[in-house]
């Protein structure tokens, strides 16, 4: 899909016909760099045919999409049917936006509040964008968060064209207020048409709050209590082929999130997480599809902190039909894992263009792995006491993401465990 992109011609006699293409226009840019648009176009001069014409407009579209800074384009035809004339129509974006929204984080689960301002093309044109971002979560320990993030797409002439690539720059402080220090945030990623890659270094004073009335004779929750210093590198990959993000009927996806802690710092471990998901369209205008995510923790010289651990059913790792899984002190308060894993199948219904229905069934588990106990018998804790639910609910999708009211029955779970038979959630993705 190409979102707000659209391209229209009229095939007629050019089915079997060859082609050569005369000139190529370009409208309506003003504050971007048209060498930036023409080296995006480029392929489409290598056209030969109708069939060729049409596959190099849609790759040139959809990099053109990536640049940023096109809200809208077109093409239209003109000239002979042997040596047609393209004409590009483009509507820019502002360059200056200002915003309000709202956001679920990706660490924690949990609803933030966020303003951005952003400047398109700052520098020469080419798609560079700079934005200043503030956010708080509405809960009052989540910290507010000041981010600056520079983005500078590149033009990749060693693939195929047209290719897109690009590079950000992130910064960010996190200030929790009195008596906490500060989390800096230090990000470079880079993004190409065969995926998006991150690369991160972060440098944060930690400290877990815990309500000391909360099971005071816990030893996990006293050493988690205590204040740490991570120093981190992470690197992230993520692949998507998905007719739509939100709403996927078909293709596929592979993203995964990978860290190494130990680089200075009394914390150290890898910390690595996958996810998968697969979608294709099923007769009768049905669709179904498939997903999987695991991840694992592995410390080095000690045990884990709860700010390092899993927590099924927020954050990365949702699980539908459940609140809280996993590992309790005793008195029942969660304390994350070391590894966990989540399967999922579902079939949807188009009932309106706004609105589906979908049948479910998840299963999983989080195990917690104790200090000196093999992986092998993590491995063995992770294949018994799985979770199952089933359920159905509708889907409303929305500009910025899904929201979901879902009923489940859970088939399969642990007395420890908190169950939901009917949940309301949000989320910017599937």
């Amino acid at each position: 899909a190409l979102g707000g992109l659209a391209f229209c011609f009229v095939m007629n006699e050019l089915e079997n016909h060859p082609l050569v293409i005369k000139h190529v226009h370009i409208e309506g840019i003003q504050h971007t760099n048209k060498a930036a648009i023409q080296q995006l176009i480029k392929p489409v001069l290598d056209a030969t045919d109708i069939h060729s014409l049409s596959s190099k407009l849609q790759d040139s579209l959809a990099a053109i999409q990536g640049l940023g800074t096109i809200q809208d384009a077109s093409v239209t035809f003109s000239g002979t049917n042997a040596q047609p004339e393209l004409t590009f129509s483009l509507i820019e974006k502002k360059r200056f936006d200002c915003s309000v929204g709202a956001m679920t984080s990706a660490e924690n689960g949990e609803f933030n509040a966020e303003l951005s301002a952003s400047y398109l093309n700052f520098l020469n044109g080419f798609g560079e964008k700079s934005q200043i971002k503030i956010s708080k979560g509405v809960v009052d320990d989540i910290p507010y968060n000041f981010q600056i993030q520079l983005t500078r797409p590149l033009l990749l002439p060693q693939f195929k064209l047209p290719s897109l690539g690009g590079i950000t720059l992130e910064m960010s402080r996190k200030i929790f207020g009195h008596h906490h220090h500060p989390e800096d945030f230090i990000l470079a990623s880079a993004f190409t048409t065969i995926g998006h890659h991150t690369i991160a270094y972060e440098y944060a004073h930690r400290l877990l709050k815990i309500n000391p009335d909360v099971d005071p004779n816990s030893l996990d929750l006293q050493l988690s209590r205590r204040a740490s210093l991570k120093s981190s590198l992470r690197y992230d990959f993520n692949y998507e082929r998905l007719d739509n993000p939100i709403t996927p009927t078909k293709g596929y996806s592979f993203h995964s999130l990978n860290e190494l802690a130990g680089f200075g710092g009394d914390v150290s471990f890898f910390k690595t997480t996958f996810g998968a998901q697969y979608h294709l369209p099923l007769p009768l205008g049905l669709f179904g599809g498939v997903d999987a995510k695991l991840g694992h923790l592995e410390t080095f010289g000690r045990d884990s902190l709860q700010n390092d651990r899993f927590f099924l059913g927020t954050g990365f790792a949702p699980f539908r039909g459940f609140d809280k899984v996993g590992p309790t002190t005793g008195q029942k308060t969660f304390i994350g894992g070391e590894s966990f894993w989540t399967a999922r199948a579902h079939l949807g219904v188009p009932l309106r263009p706004e609105v589906q229905f979908h049948f479910f069934s998840s299963l999983g588990n989080l195990v917690r792995r104790l200090p000196g106990e093999r992986f092998i018998k993590s491995a063995e804790k992770l294949g018994s006491d799985i979770r199952i639910v089933l359920g159905g609910g509708f889907v409303f999708p929305l500009p910025i993401g899904r929201i979901e009211l879902n009923f489940n029955y859970p088939l399969l779970s642990r007395k420890t465990d908190v169950t939901s038979w009917f949940q309301i959630s949000f989320s910017t993705h599937f």
